[in-house]
């Protein structure tokens, strides 16, 4: 559903979509009564047609009919190029606002480093010093700037810098790489992902998080201070993350997370109550990522007490965990049945992991 939530720049393109494809009032009356068997009058009087336009428009936004009303136009008009162009542009921009508007106040933050990100440097005044606070704004500022060819959409590129960020939550993160796979055909968030993880540092921000493009460039301060950046703010308990400042390299951890790389290495790790147990493991784990091991994280204060009954039992375990975690073609119930040990079945299912 998308009632009141439609933002005004796309209704504008709307309408001028409409005047475009259906230049006078009989026609438009003509669409109306063809497609929905409505009067013009009920609807709008008056003879200025931009004006009777806009009208019609807010009447189907009101009732959340717009998508109908684009539709029903081009069964009218079936070769205009603006009712098509409008058309794919509602789709796209009405189902990002319906994901991203309620959490609009929870992750504001990522969504401006987003746009700072994307286009910075591609905005043709000083819009690009301005970072918007909303997504309305934001959606409006993607829109004006100019799209090179049809595989390079502002809006994907937008999308897909905001799921690298790692700050929003992982629903979200799902439903924007399903939004991304439904709405952008020509591939190219994927193509910007790849290249985007090695591109995260690139640019600089100030602490209102306006993009600097050097280190010796002073830019005015903002009127007021932008209360969402507090949210970026480190809690002072639990995992640090892996990027942040405040985090403590212990004397021996280079010789640690060597060993993670090792075959057959068991690290244990001691120490009091956060102390940063978690904080290292994290580190390990990621150290093993970066150097294209198969990494599985395994949490035992998750696992149920009948999973350590028995060896065989924890072992069937671990194999559904790693099947499942690397997608293998072979479930474990089909190593699980031959007459091999625990141990030897759980082999079998490693080594065909790896292939």
């Amino acid at each position: 559903m998308n009632a009141g939530n439609t933002p005004g720049y796309l209704l504008k393109q709307i309408e001028s979509a409409l005047c475009r494809a259906f230049p006078s009032k009989t026609k438009l009356e003509m669409m109306l009564r063809h497609q929905f068997s409505q009067n013009l009058e009920e609807i709008a009087r008056g003879e200025n047609l931009t004006e009777i336009v806009y009208k019609v428009v807010q009447d189907f936004n009101t009732s959340n009919s717009l998508a109908q009303l684009i539709k029903k136009a081009l069964n009218e008009n079936p070769n205009n190029a603006s009712l098509k162009a409008i058309k794919e542009k509602f789709k796209i921009t009405t189902s990002l606002v319906n994901l991203l508007l309620p959490l609009q106040k929870q992750i504001i933050k990522p969504m401006q480093q987003a746009y700072s990100a994307c286009c910075y440097d591609k905005l043709g005044d000083n819009r690009k010093y301005e970072i918007p606070d909303n997504l309305n704004d934001i959606l409006d500022n993607l829109d004006n700037i100019p799209q090179q060819n049809d595989h390079e959409n502002p809006i994907i590129e937008f999308v897909a810098r905001l799921l690298i960020t790692g700050h929003i939550p992982k629903p979200i993160a799902e439903q924007l790489k399903q939004w991304l796979e439904e709405n952008d055909s020509a591939a190219q968030w994927e193509r910007l992902i790849k290249t985007l993880k090695f591109q995260q540092n690139d640019l600089l921000l100030d602490e209102d998080g306006r993009v600097i493009k050097s280190e010796n460039e002073l830019l005015p301060p903002r009127h007021s201070f932008d209360s969402n950046w507090l949210n970026e703010l480190e809690a002072p308990e639990g995992t640090v993350k892996l990027r942040s400042k405040f985090y403590l390299q212990r004397e021996n951890e280079a010789k640690w997370l060597d060993k993670v790389l090792g075959w057959g290495e068991t690290i244990r790790v001691k120490g009091a109550h956060q102390m940063g147990k978690s904080s290292l493991l994290a580190r390990m784990h990621q150290q093993a990522k970066q150097n294209s091991q198969a990494a599985l994280y395994l949490d035992f204060q998750r696992l149920d007490k009948t999973f350590l009954s028995t060896l065989d039992s924890l072992l069937r375990y671990l194999a559904a965990r790693m099947t499942k975690h690397w997608r293998t073609s072979r479930s474990p119930d089909s190593y699980w049945s031959s007459s091999l040990g625990a141990k030897d079945k759980l082999y079998q299912i490693r080594l065909n992991s790896y292939r």
